[in-house]
């Protein structure tokens, strides 16, 4: 009898639905499949609609309805940067055994991307989007935010790539995927309203200086992305520290009597005003 055909074989030809597999980290000449760009084109839109909401919310001075749906974009574009580290280097691992190789740039990777986290919701910037023009600027310049988080991604995966040897790039080159897309991330979160809330040169060049500091860290070999997570946890560190010696300085508002006032008994009124009014 003649050999009957394998019916596993071509269920794959001949169903309408198919498996989602991974495409080989070893193609040669890889292009982005249509689902990707697909998958690129579903955030341009949603950056322009809560743009578009954004100018409406501002209008209507309710603006953190408006900034809520940045947060939204923001959270998915942070997870991909993770998913993608995670997945090249749990890869890297199982394929070539590279785990001493590959904690450097997990541990780096991981820092950077809870610091990002961390300082793109540090301020409050509702309170400052008051005009449709700053709106503006403020909504579209997260087209540079979005790019740069998910440029740390795909930068952590060239670097784990390069590590176990299959990106055909220079360390340094490999480095520079993670550190410049890192860098433009904090000047750019900076630029758009860290500043705002900064108060004195030092809280100002935090964040400008910690970028700087990220691009020298490309020059650290196999252990730039590494020390690239350490300087941005340093600046959410110095931060956080510099934004409560400054609040501990104020000590709180103070209770002070108006003149002639004998106080809430004599049927007076107590003035509270700030520390800076002592």
């Amino acid at each position: 009898m003649p050999d009957q055909p394998d019916a596993s074989a071509g269920a794959g030809r001949d169903t309408p639905l198919r498996r989602l597999t991974a495409r080989g980290r070893d193609e040669s000449h890889r292009v982005a499949s249509p689902l990707e760009l697909f998958f690129d084109l579903c955030f341009v839109v949603a950056v322009a609609q809560a743009g578009v909401q954004l100018v409406h919310a501002v209008a209507e001075g309710h603006p953190g309805e408006g900034i809520l749906n940045y947060a939204m974009v923001f959270f998915p574009v942070l997870g991909e940067a993770i998913a993608a580290a995670t997945v090249a280097v749990k890869s890297g691992v199982e394929e070539n055994d590279a785990l001493a190789d590959l904690l450097p740039i997990a541990a780096g990777g991981l820092l950077i991307v809870f610091a990002a986290w961390w300082i793109y919701f540090a301020v409050p910037i509702h309170g400052r989007l008051r005009t449709s023009g700053q709106a503006f600027l403020w909504g579209y310049g997260h087209y540079l935010i979005f790019a740069s988080a998910a440029a740390i991604g795909a930068g952590l995966e060239v670097a784990v790539e390069q590590a176990v040897g299959k990106a055909h790039i220079s360390t340094t080159a490999a480095s520079a995927a993670v550190t410049l897309p890192t860098a433009l991330f904090l000047v750019t979160v900076w630029a758009l309203h860290s500043r705002y809330f900064k108060v004195g040169v030092v809280e100002q060049l935090t964040l400008p200086s910690a970028a700087l500091l990220v691009i020298v860290c490309t020059f650290l070999g196999d252990w730039a992305v590494l020390a690239a997570g350490l300087v941005s946890a340093l600046a959410v560190a110095a931060g956080v520290t510099l934004t409560a010696g400054r609040w501990a300085g104020s000590s709180g508002p103070k209770t002070r009597r108006r003149p002639g006032s004998q106080g809430k008994q004599d049927g007076g009124t107590l003035d509270n005003t700030g520390p800076h009014d002592s």
